[in-house]
């Protein structure tokens, strides 16, 4: 069964996630917890994405752009964006999630559920 993202850290939560909106669905999202997780965030343009606990990212070592969805401290979407390579962003949300353009971004207003990620 899902559950709501936690507004506290994310300590107790897997290590990787399913999202979930809607129809739209977000496999093997990496819950960053540890500093360098958070530093790093998704370099990777074919990772899955990463979800972050803040309201700003960087684009610093990245090639290309990536896709800022922000949530707000219930989950719910509340902003869509790009971070270009070298970019800083900061916005009013609670959550960000990173992926990588060619993953399509949720529906405004969803409220995204939290799922252990399947098994490989």
């Amino acid at each position: 069964m899902g559950g709501r993202l936690p507004a506290e850290p994310l300590y107790s939560m897997p290590a990787s996630v399913t999202l979930l909106g809607g129809n739209w669905v977000a496999d093997g999202v990496v819950v960053a917890i540890s500093f360098g997780e958070r530093l790093t965030g998704i370099r990777n343009p074919d990772a899955s994405g990463v979800l972050l606990h803040t309201s700003s990212v960087h684009g610093r070592g990245i090639s290309s752009p990536l896709r800022l969805i922000h949530l707000s401290r219930s989950g719910t979407v509340i902003g869509e964006g790009l971070l270009a390579p070298g970019q800083i962003v900061r916005s009013k949300s609670y959550w960000v999630l990173e992926l990588p353009l060619s993953t399509p971004a949720p529906p405004p207003g969803a409220r995204l559920t939290v799922l252990p990620s399947s098994p490989v």
